[in-house]
């Protein structure tokens, strides 16, 4: 049975991991503002509020899976409305914005390291130590799952670009079942351990810059 601890400590981290996701949409919303669209500001998605963010699978059952079972989370919020005309220029707008909320769990993920890094050299092995370790693998994780280049994660914003023009269409209509793509390429075990590798070289980078920054002052 769940001692209170463990479920306060199972609260901190899926609070932490809903409102990084509430904020990587946030970002794509501020973005856009800034690249000249404000469809999202104009229908309430620039908030800390989770509410109008949450989707039910990507927001709520996804992350509470994978906090309950201590893997790295994936998921997704609502879509943020954009509507890429309005952008100043608009190729370099959509890239942009989408990007965003990648900068946006990467900047997360190496504030939490450096957390971390202050509060491990004091208390190496606390529930603290824990969440913000748990926060920062989370939001690497976030990050490069939405980076993938597949419908309907940001990394298509990308690659529709590279794609010949009489593709993109064909492309960007694959929407969710992307989801299903991507998760069945992530079966396959050399692209799991490249995926994998990935992961831990960019966590490792953050811990690195971590350590440096920290150790600075």
């Amino acid at each position: 049975m769940p001692t209170p601890e463990d479920s306060i400590f199972f609260i901190v981290v899926f609070a932490g991991v809903l409102y990084s996701i509430v904020l990587h949409e946030g970002a794509h919303a501020v973005t856009a503002l800034w690249c000249g669209d404000n469809t999202a500001k104009r229908m309430g998605r620039i908030t800390l509020n989770p509410i109008p963010s949450i989707d039910p699978i990507g927001t709520l059952l996804l992350p509470l899976l994978a906090v309950s079972l201590n893997f790295p989370c994936i998921g997704w919020a609502k879509p943020v409305p954009v509507d890429p005309s309005r952008f100043r220029r608009r190729v370099l707008g959509d890239v942009i914005v989408s990007m965003a909320g990648i900068v946006v769990n990467l900047l997360l993920a190496f504030i939490f390291c450096c957390l971390w890094t202050l509060e491990s050299s004091s208390s190496p092995d606390t529930q603290k130590t824990k969440v913000l370790a748990l926060l920062a693998i989370n939001n690497v994780a976030l990050a490069l799952f939405n980076l993938i280049p597949f419908p309907p994660l940001d990394g298509h914003h990308v690659m529709k670009y590279v794609l010949p023009r009489e593709w993109r269409d064909g492309f960007q209509r694959i929407g969710f079942a992307g989801i299903v793509i991507v998760y069945l390429l992530l079966r396959i075990p050399e692209v799991k351990a490249w995926y994998n590798g990935v992961f831990v070289d960019v966590l490792a980078a953050l811990e690195r810059g971590a350590r440096a920054v920290v150790g600075s002052f």
